[in-house]
């Protein structure tokens, strides 16, 4: 049942920041967010969303 949980969850990343990973560490925030992810899923009642996917999208930009 978790695997199910986990294939409905989806995180998606994208980075508006050239060369950002050489400058920050963008690995121990998609962490986190696993993290976050794994500590929800207990709590998300397939029923509701059969059919549904839950997606995280996570934006680096610069804003001026």
């Amino acid at each position: 049942m978790k695997d199910k949980k986990a294939k409905q969850v989806k995180v998606y990343r994208w980075m508006g920041v050239p060369n950002l990973l050489e400058f920050a560490d963008v690995y121990s925030v998609e962490k986190k967010v696993a993290t976050y992810i794994e500590s929800i899923l207990p709590r998300i009642n397939m029923e509701d969303i059969s059919g549904w996917e839950l997606t995280l999208s996570i934006n680096y930009f610069v804003s001026f």
